[in-house]
């Protein structure tokens, strides 16, 4: 009832699997989508068909951010960070993560790619790229210090899923 449409992914799972893309249309039709494959539900189907599903495994439900390319393709922007030897934390790697255009997810294992970062950000956000990076890459410096915070001991290397909305805002999807 919050929001239109919303993701709802396994706390266990990995590489995009069983990852479903709900949404209530105006006509009180749910469609719900996994990977390329869509179905539509009436409300008692939904609740008698797919619900029962959700309550197999631990899922955990977020507002579907939408976050696709100037070519309509689903991506987001993995950022691998290490501690370094001084103690504090150092970007390895960051690289966008781009999916099909008749997915919703970008994950490499679901038949996503991946392109050279700096290519891919003077494509979609032109003269900004670089600005775009550092903010990137900051905000997954400052996730790494938060979750270490949480540990007695010190984690040495997190990949960090970040999306930036249509809107231009960063969202966190998750911390491996």
């Amino acid at each position: 009832k919050k929001y239109s449409s919303v993701v709802v992914n396994p706390l266990a799972g990995r590489q995009g699997k069983e990852i479903y893309f709900i949404s209530l249309k105006n006509n009180n039709k749910f469609i719900v989508k996994e990977d390329t494959i869509e179905k539509a539900f009436d409300f008692q189907s939904f609740k008698n068909i797919f619900a029962p599903k959700l309550k197999e495994k631990k899922y955990i439900g977020q507002p579907y951010i939408i976050c696709r390319t100037r070519k309509d393709e689903p991506y987001d922007f993995r950022i691998h960070v290490q501690r370094r030897g001084n103690g504090k934390w150092g970007i390895t790697k960051t690289y966008p993560r781009i999916g099909s255009k008749d997915s919703i997810l970008s994950n490499i294992s679901r038949g996503g790619r991946t392109k050279n970062i700096q290519d891919f950000l003077i494509d979609e956000f032109k003269e900004e790229y670089e600005t775009v990076l550092n903010k990137l890459e900051e905000t997954a410096i400052g996730v790494a210090d938060y979750i270490d915070s949480f540990y007695r001991f010190n984690i040495d290397e997190l990949g960090i899923d970040l999306a930036i909305d249509d809107t231009g805002h960063m969202w966190l999807y998750e911390v491996n």
